[in-house]
């Protein structure tokens, strides 16, 4: 359970603070499968037909992260791509917090491309933070490397991270929330001419622990969706923020009308502001804990985007968690938060709602896009 309050909380685009999933997979022969998948996406043929893929791990339908390589030779990583923060930060090998033990660490003296760059930087996350030198480094992600990369080399993890099973943080929201302004590494990658496309796609899967989910590098992947894309414009360039005309339980009066809305890779479920997720979770009829068998007698939820319906049906917005005892719990996953003032009213559009909708962020035209995904 403790576990599952730390995932309720997750809300990683706020103030650029964030907490983050901390379970993973620990299956060989799914690490096994997706070192072959890995290696088929690395081929130059496949990269320019799809731009360069790289898998996601799912965990429960709740958590998602992939892999990644620092310095040279590369230091390997496990990392959340996080469309809801914008720095990279991973644990050093000089890291002494308790919750460093168990997570792979950077060397910089083993990498023949490392520079220090002499700033130190700290993230504030809702219940700690990490903090340590930026360094200089070549970071390898979906096979392409990109060079000269400013990271968090992070010598201090807050205690709250001591259960946590992914190493580090990938974000891939726009350079204006980064901490101390560093590029991203997306925005390395294309400038550098690895990506021909400005823009990046997320596939989730929606069955727990299925093979895969795909970040994809450069545009979309024609397979993971169908009909068409619907693109809405971002409101600025900081975090990935389109208008919600209004969202609400099917059959219900509309709960709020014209919100902001912050689509996430990093945050596993729906959270919003209180006046919002207080009244929608009262239309649902259920708040936390459920019986699992009443799942399929809960209401659609319906987002209205621009002129166009989004919904998300309650075998999409709970979550089904596996406890340690064995047994299933089943969660409803919409939980309220309380947003800086400046953001006004404002719901997080999270994992449970990309999973549904495969979903485009595209830099080049500053929109977001969603087409239905394909289920797996």
């Amino acid at each position: 359970m403790r576990n599952l309050l730390l995932l309720l909380a997750i809300t990683s685009a706020v103030f650029a603070h964030y907490e983050i999933p901390v379970n993973k997979v620990d299956n060989s022969e799914k690490i096994l499968t997706l070192g072959k998948l890995m290696k088929f996406l690395s081929n130059p043929k496949i990269r320019n037909a799809v731009g360069a893929e790289v898998p996601i791990a799912n965990y429960l339908d709740a958590q998602y992260y992939g892999p990644i390589t620092v310095g040279t030779p590369g230091q390997k990583f496990k990392v959340i791509f996080d469309t809801g923060s914008s720095n990279l930060w991973v644990p050093s090998y000089q890291c002494k917090s308790l919750a460093c033990l168990h997570l792979n660490k950077y060397n910089p003296t083993h990498s023949s491309t490392y520079q220090k760059d002499g700033r130190t930087m700290a993230i504030t996350y809702g219940s700690g933070t990490v903090s340590g030198p930026v360094d200089i480094d070549t970071v390898n992600v979906g096979g392409l490397n990109a060079k000269s990369v400013y990271f968090g080399e992070m010598y201090n993890l807050s205690l709250n991270f001591a259960t946590a099973q992914f190493d580090g943080i990938l974000g891939m929201a726009w350079q204006s929330i980064s901490v101390l302004n560093l590029p991203t590494v997306f925005d390395l990658m294309y400038s550098q001419g690895l990506i021909s496309t400005n823009s990046f796609s997320f596939y989730l899967t929606q069955t727990p622990d299925a093979i895969g989910s795909s970040l994809v590098l450069g545009g979309v992947n024609q397979a993971y969706y169908t009909g068409s894309f619907i693109y809405y414009p971002l409101i600025a360039e900081n975090y990935w923020m389109i208008r919600i005309a209004s969202v609400t339980a099917a059959g219900k009066t509309p709960v709020f009308k014209d919100f902001n809305g912050i689509v996430d890779s990093g945050t596993s479920v729906l959270v919003g502001s209180p006046k919002i997720v207080d009244v929608l979770l009262v239309e649902i009829g259920a708040a936390g804990n459920v019986d699992c068998t009443k799942i399929n007698s809960l209401p659609n939820l319906i987002f209205q985007i621009g002129n166009d319906t989004y919904t998300l049906t309650p075998q999409m917005y709970i979550l089904q968690v596996t406890t340690q005892q064995g047994q299933t719990q089943c969660v409803v996953g919409v939980t309220p938060i309380n947003f800086p003032s400046s953001f006004g009213l404002t719901m997080i559009l999270g994992d449970s709602f990309i999973k549904t909708y495969y979903t485009h962020f595209d830099k080049a035209n500053e929109r977001v896009g969603f087409a239905k995904a394909v289920p797996k």
